[in-house]
């Protein structure tokens, strides 16, 4: 279940990157919960491309 956020309408919306297989959508690492992808978006809000690298730093 995802659960969906709120973004203001000046932040872009992307539609998020990944692969169909068989009817089932498996997203890239981070779009599955990304908020630019799942927050409710207008008609008016701007949209960028998925980056080409996500970068996820770790802390230990």
């Amino acid at each position: 279940m995802i659960m969906h956020r709120n973004l203001s309408n000046d932040i872009a919306r992307c539609d998020g990157s990944g692969e169909t297989e068989n009817g089932v959508q498996y997203w890239r690492e981070g779009c599955e919960t990304c908020l630019r992808r799942t927050a409710p978006r207008t008609e008016s809000v701007p949209m960028i491309s998925p980056p080409l690298i996500i970068a996820f730093s770790v802390s230990i």
